[in-house]
């Protein structure tokens, strides 16, 4: 990346930097609490079928989860982040959450498991990169969850 800069002279001898190539993006931070579009519901069935069916059989009713989008592989579509909000997927107080990324007619078929974190909770996508996914934070955790090349997994920052 070529960075040009450019002072000016003031009396307060002020600096500036004109970016000529490349951007600077600050992370983005998400809160996965939409309803999701039946499009989106055919995906999560088709993608954890297990999760849906045990819902069903054993609560009696379809699991619930509410959706969020964000890029996290950085190939520029928005990848799906799914928040199960039904009693059968969350603990104590935090849910399970998943990430179907985004692929050519829709989304994979293969599930990324995230980390637990209770309802309404803001997903921070950090610019940190590792292994090709960016490195998730939820609210203002002191974790921070890196891509291994198969799963995210936690560590203090």
């Amino acid at each position: 990346m070529r960075h040009q800069y450019r002072c000016l002279v003031t009396p307060l001898m002020l600096c500036t930097a004109l970016v000529i190539a490349g951007t600077v993006h600050a992370a983005e931070t998400i809160t996965p609490d939409a309803p999701p579009t039946a499009i989106e519901r055919a995906a999560a069935r088709r993608a954890l079928t297990s999760d849906f069916r045990d819902a069903e059989r054993i609560e009696h009713h379809p699991a619930t989860f509410t959706a969020g989008h964000t890029d996290l592989n950085g190939d520029g579509k928005p990848d799906l982040i799914i928040h199960f909000d039904d009693p059968l997927e969350c603990g104590m107080q935090n849910c399970w959450a998943y990430a179907l990324l985004a692929v050519l007619g829709g989304y994979s078929t293969h599930p990324i498991t995230l980390a637990l974190f209770p309802p309404h909770a803001t997903m921070t996508i950090l610019d940190s990169i590792h292994h090709g996914m960016h490195d998730l934070r939820y609210d203002d955790s002191t974790y921070v969850f890196r891509w291994t090349g198969t799963a995210y997994r936690g560590s203090a920052r």
